[in-house]
């Protein structure tokens, strides 16, 4: 069989000779329908015959030309863009006319190849791939967040909430949806005899272990509302970065409008929890410890200013 070398945008085309086209058939797309095929062929030909396998890129990357290299068949994916086109003529597209236009190309040498990725080059793709996701999720999950507070700061203004929630916002660390937080996990604050009895419930008094004579203190308890005591310990972390008397210009803002009584009971559990914080540092007591003793305290005060400040009616 004698062919010309085509031009270099045109596609010849096999039915121009009937020795150009050895066969066509139709069968499955996976990789052992093709080993199947190509078995009866070699089968019913009495010399040895070499086969040239491709098949156009696609979106579904590179399975087939692993599932056949798996099995030890070679296989070449060809560029789109590359391959030569038949002359003239409307744009027909159906799966004949793509597996002649396919063959054409190896057989001419019209096109140029996809280049296959190594395995280990997948490995690290798909590992960067995978970290960009999560940075995609990560980045919904903000804005979803954004929202909820949002909402929660809408909420707080309710009259069912709003002068409570302004008293505690003047406390250093109390933001409003962390005011909001606590009103509405706790609800009435009168039940609490003394201000560590709000304590015991949120899990921040110490523990005992003790026999006989001896007393034994263990950490905290732990027991009661968490969500309280995580409030409380998050907003300790923020009073304990701070300097004894300062007031920022958002803890200024928040105080603005309430009471001057409910002020100067602020200001001044503030600063008392900042100097309390400072004295155990110095004292030899670990960050933690600290910072759970001022939470403690934090939640006193909350309780007082609960007690003695609300209205009747919010109470």
């Amino acid at each position: 069989m004698s062919i010309a070398q085509p031009s270099a945008h045109a596609l010849p085309s096999f039915t121009e000779t009937k020795s150009s086209l050895f066969a066509e058939t139709k069968f499955g797309a996976g990789a052992s329908d093709v080993d199947k095929y190509l078995k009866n062929i070699k089968k019913n030909q009495s010399d040895d015959c070499e086969f040239v396998i491709g098949y156009e890129a696609g979106c579904l990357g590179f399975s087939l030309y692993t599932a056949l290299r798996d099995i030890g068949i070679e296989c070449k994916i060809l560029a789109p863009t590359t391959m030569a086109v038949r002359k003239g003529g409307k744009r027909v597209k159906t799966d004949t006319r793509d597996a002649r236009d396919i063959a054409a190309n190896l057989a001419y040498g019209t096109c140029s190849f996809v280049h296959v990725p190594t395995a280990e080059d997948c490995a690290v793709r798909d590992y960067i791939r995978m970290r960009n996701d999560h940075r995609q999720m990560l980045k919904r999950l903000k804005q979803q967040i954004n929202a909820f507070d949002e909402r929660i700061e809408e909420l707080s203004h309710k009259p069912a909430y709003e002068v409570r929630v302004s008293q505690l916002a003047c406390l250093c660390g109390i933001t409003r949806k962390r005011a909001t937080s606590i009103i509405t996990e706790v609800c009435d604050f009168n039940r609490f005899a003394k201000p560590s009895g709000f304590a015991a419930f949120v899990g921040l008094t110490p523990g005992e272990d003790s026999s006989g004579e001896t007393v034994c203190r263990t950490p905290i308890t732990k027991a009661g509302n968490t969500h309280v005591r995580l409030e409380l310990v998050e907003a300790a972390q923020s009073i304990c970065r701070g300097c004894i008397g300062y007031k920022s210009k958002a803890l200024a803002a928040r105080q603005k409008g309430n009471d001057s009584k409910v002020i100067a009971y602020a200001d001044k559990a503030n600063e008392r929890l900042r100097r309390k914080y400072y004295r155990m540092i110095q004292h030899g007591k670990s960050r933690n410890v600290a910072v759970t003793a001022v939470a403690r305290e934090l939640g006193c005060f909350i309780c007082g200013m609960m007690k003695d400040f609300s209205p009747a009616e919010a109470a």
